[in-house]
């Protein structure tokens, strides 16, 4: 985080400067080199750049090369190979120092170090994170900050290059402003102003693909074999202790098995308590993740629960009971919350790290087909779908829809629902669709 710092602020001081002068050819071609120092160099050769410091630290995180990874199943950004760690050049080291000379000599300071804390004794239930592996779980959430920081930097500069740019029109000979042939001195500011927001876009997509790797890594990934037995290494992540619990769920429920089964000290310890003592949980809580980063792992580890009720179910074609439905609805409701209430729990809706309007829409969004599923099999009768019309809003893109053929499947589940009033249900749906 102290490069991505150190540049927003050498940044945002040499167009400021530059801006107050009123010469357009200087001002161009210091906005043109504070964009490049953002550019994102996905495969691509050239100066360095915030984003190729970032990437370095993103793949391959500290001790990676020196410790085996948590879990076999586990992936890394790029490959899940072993590898040595990439050596740090000079330039990577001293880029903070480098940027700093080449505007002032006595803007020097030394940049601040950030290393997110673990607590030193877990709880005797909890997970054992070895030294090594809390030094690397350390480092990439610290590597995520520094993203996050400049996604966010990226899109103050772009508001500040606007307010640069207008000041200089403004400063300029109302004379040459007026005289229509005279071309925008400003064009290559605005150009670069343009180009430093296409840069925040691509560290978002950065941060998303590093959110999702470090939950694999440090939380497991769904089993490809479902029959796999857990060693030590899997029991201590909770997707694939979640992923077992599921498996062997029953879900054909009478009252009196729905009354003990629903009881909340038991759905806390068999689903709850693996996520809430997991390695990046315990660290989110521990305020080691900045807003933007706990909304990324959130939505991440949503992903994957999503993945893992609606995939095993279907799967393992789970037979479901009315009060079956009713437990898998509680174990929904009971783990959104718990992933949701990472963002607001940990840091405080509206308070200044924050934005009054931050919510969790995206972390629900990842839940849609996970909450059709629990939906459909909480229907009276397959009728009552038709009705309340619980597919995909037509004309709605934003959200994955289910299939005639998934409804099917998941009306199918039930026990007590018949096949031809399931048809029928799913024809009536697809005649008024076409209307």
């Amino acid at each position: 985080p102290s490069v991505v710092e150190d540049a927003y602020v050498l940044s945002r001081d040499a167009v400021g400067r530059c801006a107050s002068t009123v010469d357009g050819t200087i001002l161009e071609e210091v906005c043109r080199a504070v964009a490049d120092v953002w550019r994102c160099r996905d495969g691509e050769t050239g100066p360095l750049s915030v984003y190729s410091v970032l990437a370095v630290e993103s793949v391959l995180p500290k001790s990676s090369s020196q410790s085996p990874p948590i879990s076999a199943s586990s992936s890394d950004m790029v490959s899940s190979e072993p590898a040595p760690p990439p050596k740090k050049t000079d330039a990577m080291k001293n880029f903070a120092s480098a940027f700093l000379s080449a505007l002032d000599g006595d803007m020097f300071h030394e940049p601040a170090h950030h290393e997110p804390a673990l607590d030193a004794v877990p709880n005797e239930h909890e997970p054992i994170l070895f030294h090594h592996e809390a030094e690397a779980l350390q480092s990439r959430l610290c590597t995520l900050n520094g993203i996050a920081n400049a996604v966010t930097a990226c899109g103050a500069l772009r508001d500040e290059f606007t307010c640069w740019i207008d000041e200089f029109r403004d400063g300029e000979d109302p004379d040459r402003r007026a005289d229509g042939a005279s071309p925008d001195r400003a064009a290559g500011a605005s150009a670069a102003r343009d180009e430093i927001l296409r840069h925040s876009a691509a560290y978002q997509r950065m941060l998303d693909v590093a959110s999702r790797a470090t939950v694999a890594k440090w939380c497991g990934d769904v089993l490809e074999d479902p029959q796999r037995s857990l060693d030590f290494s899997l029991r201590r992540l909770c997707v694939p202790v979640l992923q077992k619990h599921v498996q062997q769920e029953n879900y054909h429920l009478r009252e009196d098995d729905f009354e003990i089964l629903e009881k909340d000290e038991l759905l806390d310890a068999k689903y709850l308590a693996p996520v809430r003592k997991s390695f990046v949980v315990r660290e989110i809580k521990s305020g080691s993740c900045d807003a933007q980063v706990t909304l990324g792992l959130a939505k991440a580890m949503g992903v994957v629960l999503s993945k893992i009720f609606y995939d095993t179910i279907l799967s393992e074609r789970k037979q479901f009971s009315e009060w079956g439905a009713l437990l898998l609805s509680k174990q929904t409701r009971m783990l959104q919350s718990l992933v949701s209430g990472l963002v607001l729990d940990a840091h405080g809706e509206g308070t200044d790290d924050l934005p009054p309007t931050w919510n969790t829409a995206p972390i629900l969004a990842e839940y849609f087909k996970w909450d059709r599923m629990v939906a459909i099999l909480q229907l009276e009768s397959p009728g009552d779908w038709t009705t309340f019309q619980y597919g995909a809003e037509q004309g709605d893109e934003t959200r994955p829809s289910l299939s005639i053929e998934e409804v099917r499947s998941i009306m199918l589940l039930r026990v007590d629902f018949n096949v031809d009033a399931i048809n029928a249900a799913c024809t009536s749906y697809v005649m008024e669709a076409k209307f």
